[in-house]
């Protein structure tokens, strides 16, 4: 199994950290010059995205007149009475074409993008790198089999086992965000659409990701299946509650960690996965819901705790990259 193991990461590892870039953070900077700066090349990361932090830029340009055109017969407007605080476009006229627009925007761009800001990402590289050494190493060293002894025969959940394990359940994630998306855009609350987005965006990311290393490794469990490592369950809550910590802040994220941590728990406690699978799916689902979440906002790159921002000398006009770090 560690051969296993072994032959399916190092490739993986390898293109994470020759393609690697610092990692997106969110420590804000001070004055005026500098923000402009900031969110300019916040906006310039992706090409063409809605993110709604580009629309801060032109919070003081003249608004655009509404529009008078009027919608084809038969169809509902979704168009927002306040084009204020979102970019123009950001709604489509009805449901349909805004889940097209959407759709056709990340399969375009979107996916990759979230792929590329959770694995070509040089801390998170190093993050996964040693995750996935310490879960090797646990089954290996007979961490996984201390565990099943001190666990086999025992359900202490009882009957909550049945309802946690639906909670931890990547399909109730995926019908959770489909649930805010479809209401967010009928309300047209833009703030929660885009947590709708990122959380459908960082759950197919971590779907796609755990599915391939499930396949590639070929690991059994405690209950005989040979896809156990990583954990699904363990990966795909992990990734919600780091998409909720992102946006909502500790109030939302911390209760949701915690959640997500006792999801973990069952999976070892009803003997479906081993430590070892639910350690490295915790960190997984973490560094990807984080990061997708982060991009999704338009934060700046963060290099070891210092946000990179471009730089221009007035008095030279050399231009550049600089490290800032703000208290």
């Amino acid at each position: 199994m560690y051969a296993t193991i072994r032959r399916a990461a190092i490739p993986c590892l390898i293109l994470s950290l020759a393609t690697g870039c610092a990692e997106r953070g969110g420590i804000s900077s001070r004055g005026d010059a500098v923000d402009r700066a900031l969110m300019a090349y916040s906006a310039s990361m992706r090409p063409n995205s809605t993110r709604l932090a580009a629309n801060q830029t032109s919070r003081n340009a003249d608004p655009a007149p509404p529009s008078t055109e009027s919608p084809p017969p038969g169809e509902t407007t979704t168009q927002p009475q306040s084009t204020s605080n979102v970019p123009p476009g950001y709604w489509r006229p009805n449901l349909a074409r805004q889940t097209g627009g959407e759709l056709k925007q990340f399969l375009k761009r979107d996916g990759w993008v979230g792929f590329r800001s959770a694995f070509w990402n040089a801390e998170n590289a190093l993050v996964l790198a040693g995750a996935m050494g310490a879960s090797v190493a646990m089954r290996e060293g007979g961490v996984d089999d201390a565990v099943r002894r001190r666990t086999v025969g025992e359900f202490k959940l009882g009957d909550a086992d049945e309802t946690i394990q639906i909670i931890g359940h990547p399909a109730t994630h995926f019908a959770g965000a489909g649930l805010l998306w479809l209401g967010s855009a009928a309300f047209q609350d833009a703030r929660e659409h885009e947590v709708a987005r990122a959380l459908g965006e960082a759950l197919i990311v971590n779907g796609v990701t755990t599915m391939a290393l499930k396949v590639s490794t070929n690991t059994r469990g405690p209950d005989e299946d040979n896809r156990a490592w990583p954990s699904g369950h363990t990966s795909s809550v992990f990734t919600t509650a780091a998409v909720f910590n992102e946006y909502y802040g500790p109030w939302v994220g911390v209760p949701s960690l915690a959640l997500a941590g006792l999801v973990g728990y069952q999976r070892i406690d009803s003997r479906v996965h081993d430590f070892s699978d639910v350690t490295f799916g915790a960190v997984l689902g973490y560094v990807v819901g984080t990061s997708v979440a982060r991009d999704r906002k338009g934060e700046l790159p963060e290099l070891f705790g210092m946000k990179v921002v471009p730089y221009a000398d007035p008095t030279t006009g050399a231009s550049g990259l600089a490290l800032l770090k703000s208290w």
